[in-house]
């Protein structure tokens, strides 16, 4: 696993933890409503936003990464799997 690919996964990570608080924080507003709860949703959102993005953004880059190391292993006349 390159370290594009770990950190992938690190994001999407993360980005479950979000999830798991937005749901958190939506059962504990119906039973202690706070003013302050639609800031913490909308935080809670955009992290969730940009570690999805991240998570994408890097998952690219290690694919692009490993059809690179591919091609370079194919150059020796071997076809790759």
């Amino acid at each position: 696993m390159n370290a594009h690919a770990r950190k992938a996964r690190i994001a999407l990570g993360f980005f479950v933890i979000c999830l798991v608080f937005l749901l958190e924080t939506t059962v504990a507003h119906q039973t202690t409503p706070n003013p302050a709860s639609p800031f913490v949703w909308t935080g809670l959102c955009l992290a969730a936003v940009g570690c999805l993005l991240y998570a994408a953004r890097a998952h690219r880059k290690s694919r692009a990464d490993g059809s690179d190391q591919q091609r370079g292993q194919a150059s020796d006349g071997s076809s790759p799997r």
